[in-house]
């Protein structure tokens, strides 16, 4: 049994649904992070996935994800 190193680039940004279609393919990541979001914030706004790095999308915990998206008013 051996390790495979994979490394690979990551365009910075993509638009709202092609991030949208890679995290529904990504362990249901779309579905947590939409989760995680509703549970403070009254909606989520897809319009926002095109905004915010696609590696940060992929990496960060679900829940720091979800940070992106609070109101500027807290």
């Amino acid at each position: 049994m051996g390790i495979t190193l994979l490394h690979v680039t990551f365009r910075q940004y993509v638009s709202p649904s092609i991030a949208r279609q890679v995290l529904q393919g990504y362990d249901r990541r779309y579905d947590r992070l939409v989760d995680w979001v509703t549970e403070t914030e009254g909606s989520f706004r897809d319009d926002r996935l095109g905004e915010v790095s696609i590696a940060d999308l992929l990496i960060l915990p679900v829940s720091e994800s979800a940070d992106m998206w609070r109101s500027e008013t807290e």
